[in-house]
């Protein structure tokens, strides 16, 4: 896979038991397929952002508005406001901001950051 060439080995196992966990528990609890999936694609995003790739950024922006979804079903309509108008904007923003920065370099000393 060429999304986790740069990944180690304890980094595709966190992936990996990850996401078999939240589809095991989602199995035991006879959860719905949204819920599900946005689960896996939030794991997704955690750890796409860790490694700083910007498909983090996109993935994020999907679970929010799944999980709105999922919450505006559930009548948890503070996650909805939080997720809408806390987490969508710093997703947009983040894409932004990593489109306009991810090439450039900033030296101090000749220490790269």
């Amino acid at each position: 896979m060429t999304l986790l060439k740069d990944w180690n080995k304890f980094e595709k196992t966190i992936l990996i038991v990850g996401v078999l966990l939240v589809t095991i528990a989602s199995v035991v609890s006879k959860a719905e397929l949204l819920t599900t999936s946005c689960s896996i694609i939030g794991i997704l995003t955690v750890l796409f952002v860790a490694k700083g790739k910007n498909l983090g950024q996109l993935f994020g922006f999907i679970v929010t508005f799944l999980y709105s979804i999922v919450s505006f079903k559930n009548k948890f309509y503070g996650e909805v406001i939080i997720y809408m108008f806390l987490m969508l904007p710093m997703y947009f923003i983040g894409i932004i901001s990593w489109c306009r920065h991810h090439n450039k370099k900033k030296y101090n000393r000749g220490k790269q950051y």
